[in-house]
């Protein structure tokens, strides 16, 4: 995933799609590539990629996905539970490594199954820590419990939304966003007012459940250091 509006815009995409686009193309190049080389395969990829090197191993036919040795996914979003509980993932699963570093946010999108590690630098060899940032551990959880209070269809278009009206500022990466923020407000502002009644409704309504996600996951947070108090 780079800095642009629509690379983000994919990847939340995932939240109420599967497939997406890139996912079936990642399947059917890798039961490509499978058909036409003999041997072992090994897959991978980095952020989205990551995500589509998985569902491309876990969604290839099954013939083929007994030659893929391993599956890399580097920091890549999961998967809804639905498609986590589907017999292709299952198959694959226990040969997914996922790593992701220790302020992972795309990494943490949806769910994993997978066991994933949790590097803290690179050098001669991996240091490897026991779990993510504070800040990464309150955004994967206050996203999870945001999407879960949504139905797919209210997902999609809140999604769809939100990024149609970032797109009125003219800003494509989220570090034009941040320039000019005055006027990017304002183009935000008139976006919001031609929205239509239930439009505006379902984003007051996206937006209560991810404040109150946001704060039962702050509440979760004090937990253990008040057990240790």
């Amino acid at each position: 995933t780079d800095g642009t509006l629509v690379g983000w815009k994919e990847d939340f995409n995932m939240a109420f799609t599967c497939p997406v686009p890139a996912q079936r193309l990642a399947a059917h190049y890798a039961a490509s590539a499978m058909l036409r080389f003999p041997g072992e395969f090994l897959l991978g990829g980095h952020s989205k990629g990551g995500n589509l090197a998985v569902y491309a191993a876990a969604f290839c036919p099954a013939a083929l996905q007994e030659r893929i040795a391993a599956v890399y996914n580097n920091d890549g979003p999961g998967f809804d539970a639905d498609v986590i509980a589907l017999p292709g993932y299952q198959r694959i699963c226990a040969r997914v490594q996922t790593f992701v570093p220790q302020s992972s946010i795309v990494g943490m999108l949806l769910e994993h199954e997978e066991a994933y590690t949790i590097i803290h630098s690179t050098g001669d060899r991996f240091v490897t820590l026991e779990t993510v940032t504070n800040g990464s551990r309150f955004l994967d959880r206050t996203l999870k419990q945001w999407l879960a209070g949504l139905e797919p269809e209210q997902r999609e278009r809140t999604i769809d939304t939100v990024y149609h009206m970032l797109c009125e500022t003219n800003a494509e990466t989220l570090h034009e966003l941040k320039e000019n923020r005055f006027s990017r407000a304002l183009a935000l502002l008139r976006s919001a007012k031609g929205l239509d009644e239930d439009t505006r409704k379902l984003l007051v309504h996206a937006a209560g459940v991810f404040f109150r996600s946001a704060g039962r996951s702050l509440k979760q947070a004090r937990v253990p250091d008040e057990q240790e108090s």
